[in-house]
């Protein structure tokens, strides 16, 4: 898995997949964050298909959520953290095989960045398309994986 890392201070500053237990889960591969643009590719995994044995829709909303965020947190070299305030997709074919998700930050100030993304197939098959907003925000150094609940003996 890449990471993005400080030069100078060796600091990860950008882990998505890893820092995240829910994404593990996505098969996905960052490929390229910097200068308001994102890549990554998610490996076909059949726990994620639909019953047409394609991508499942949650699977594709979720692919655009991590590309444009790392799109926007790229435009101020992850110096912030981010949510999401809103996001419109268009699915356009089936999500078969192997996906390319890009991001690329479009607008925005200080506060606020709005991007745009595309997914698409192995083949260059357009898949679909979102425009969302994302809010910077103080960034947390909390840890991202939970602790392991305590059990009663």
């Amino acid at each position: 898995m890449k990471r993005i890392i400080d030069p100078n201070t060796l600091e990860v500053l950008h882990d998505p997949v890893n820092r995240n237990p829910f994404l593990r889960l996505f098969g996905m591969e960052l490929v390229e964050a910097a200068g308001g643009h994102s890549h990554f590719v998610q490996k076909e995994k059949s726990d994620l298909m639909n019953i047409y044995g394609v991508a499942h829709g949650g699977v594709i909303m979720t692919l655009f959520d991590v590309a444009l965020a790392s799109a926007a947190l790229s435009r101020n070299n992850f110096t912030t953290g981010i949510v999401t305030l809103d996001m419109s997709i268009n699915f356009i074919g089936p999500g078969a095989g192997r996906l390319h998700v890009h991001g690329h930050a479009t607008g925005g100030g200080s506060s606020v960045c709005f991007c745009e993304g595309e997914i698409l197939d192995d083949a260059g098959k357009l898949v679909a398309k979102a425009i969302g907003s994302f809010k910077y925000r103080r960034k947390s150094h909390t840890p991202a994986t939970p602790a392991a609940p305590a059990h009663a003996e």
